[in-house]
């Protein structure tokens, strides 16, 4: 049984934020053009991440139950604490130790931001080298040898989008900033997962060479979950209910352009796909 009013529907709908918590392992498959030995290095760095990061989470998930405790005071500290860290070390340990804790979260703010923009800059990079979008997305700065125009434009799409999140009624804007993009952000990453999922699928009927039992389970019980978690968003309080809607119309635009410039996304996929490592590039197909 599950504690209070929560159902199991409303656990899948705040599984949202553990996959917010949990995003950004994958940041490495970016950088394929950019690694020595990509299909050995790049795998090795993700499931590096993905064990490290799972150690860590779920110690600091300990840490902050055992801290709040878990009768119905600690529980409703716990979940009404803008800064779950920082305030147990006020309690336990001191002013100052909060103080370098809120400090080491402004330090992995900015690195996780980084992190972000050198993932979208270098797709974008990719994907303007190949023919979508202005010419100009697909070079490199010939002094640092980086994708400064592509950069330059997620950039500036960030501050466009934060500066319309401003400029909207209601609420706290620090935690509007984060909470509506980073909810936004983590939907359209379940799907993205879920496609995942489905390519395993598609690679394990067509060549169904080397992969096991597991490797055609896995895959069918993760697009199940993802499509859960993403349908018990919709009925979230507002303005979180509209998320999933908008993130809907967002991979819709996504799908039109497949389905319009099936050449362009072959030539997109085959480059990505050379880049990382895996194969050559070729041209569209007729």
């Amino acid at each position: 049984m599950l504690p209070g009013d929560a159902g199991i529907g409303m656990v899948f709908a705040t599984t949202v934020f553990g996959f917010l918590s949990w995003a950004g392992f994958e940041g490495a498959a970016t950088l394929g053009e950019e690694t020595r030995e990509p299909r050995r290095n790049i795998p090795r760095a993700i499931w590096v991440s993905v064990v490290l990061l799972g150690v860590f989470y779920t110690l600091c998930m300990y840490v902050q139950i055992s801290g709040f405790g878990v009768d119905e005071a600690g529980v409703d500290a716990f979940a009404s604490s803008g800064g779950t860290l920082a305030d147990l070390a006020q309690t336990y340990i001191g002013e100052t130790f909060a103080v370098l804790i809120n400090i080491g979260a402004v330090a992995s703010a900015f690195a996780s931001a980084t992190g972000c923009t050198a993932a979208a800059s270098r797709v974008l990079f990719a994907m303007g080298r190949d023919g979508f979008g202005p010419k100009a997305l697909g070079r490199k700065n010939e002094k640092h040898d980086i994708p400064r125009n592509a950069v330059y434009t997620v950039l500036a799409l960030v501050v466009v989008v934060m500066g319309l999140v401003a400029l909207l009624p209601g609420g706290d804007q620090v935690t509007n900033q984060f909470f509506w993009s980073a909810t936004l952000a983590s939907l359209v990453l379940i799907v993205v997962y879920g496609m995942t999922s489905v390519a395993l699928l598609v690679r394990s009927v067509r060549q169904p060479a080397g992969l096991g039992v597991v490797d055609r389970v896995l895959p069918v019980l993760s697009v199940a979950f993802l499509g859960y978690v993403f349908w018990e968003n919709r009925g979230t309080e507002p303005p979180y209910d509209v998320f999933p809607y908008i993130a809907a119309g967002w991979l819709a635009v996504g799908l039109l352009l497949v389905c319009v410039l099936p050449g362009l996304t072959r030539r997109i996929g085959a480059s990505l796909v050379a880049g990382e490592g895996f194969g050559q590039v070729e041209g569209p197909k007729s």
